[in-house]
């Protein structure tokens, strides 16, 4: 099956691939793979075949992957898609899904290490909430 992007990868998507000429082929199988279930997530859930995720479906997408973000946090995913020519928001593609997808689960199991007990709620020190979001927004604009 093929990966089809609906726009051209953003350069966090071409460094994940430039990564992957480091890889062995089970590596490379194994982000191949990872990427198809990505699409096949974000193909499930934009119900209109838009190719392009509103935040309703941004909302039940990552439901579906365990996430029950609040609706603030899924509006400053989707306040953070800007189209730079009319300053609308805009809807997101699935590279754009995909960047925000492990953002939020990799943010999330960074979180859960602090909360072992999985009550929602965590200690944390400033410097330990730097270096665990930091790593996450540097290599963006």
């Amino acid at each position: 099956k093929k990966l089809v992007l609906n726009q051209e990868p953003s350069l966090y998507y071409c460094l994940i691939f430039l990564l992957l000429l480091c890889a062995g082929p089970k590596e490379y199988a194994e982000l191949w793979n990872c990427l198809a279930q990505w699409r096949a997530m974000f193909d499930r859930y934009d119900r209109d075949r838009s190719g392009k995720m509103n935040a309703l479906e941004l909302r039940d997408a990552f439901y579906h992957l365990g996430y029950m973000l609040p609706t603030s946090v899924l509006q400053l995913i989707i306040l953070s898609q800007f189209d730079d020519a009319t300053g609308n928001t805009v809807d997101l593609c699935f590279d754009r899904f995909l960047e925000c997808g492990m953002i939020v689960k990799s943010l999330t199991e960074k979180f859960k290490e602090k909360d072992p007990g999985y009550t929602g709620y965590a200690t944390l020190s400033y410097d330990t909430f730097m270096s665990m979001v930091i790593p996450f927004i540097a290599s963006y604009d």
